[in-house]
């Protein structure tokens, strides 16, 4: 799953560089619509948190 979901991530940002290739992507992942019409994955802040251990 986690492959799957940074593989979808990345096709979405193609779509602004490389819209053709993205698009394919897209389909071979088996989704529908267009990618075009996707929205932008949103950021989990909640792994911007900096875990530390002290001894």
């Amino acid at each position: 799953p986690a492959v799957r979901e940074a593989t979808e991530a990345v096709t979405l940002a193609l779509s602004m560089f490389a819209p053709h290739t993205a698009e394919d992507m897209w389909e071979r992942l088996g989704h529908q619509p267009t990618v075009a019409l996707q929205k932008w994955p949103e950021a989990d802040h909640s792994l911007l948190v900096e875990e530390s251990v002290t001894a």
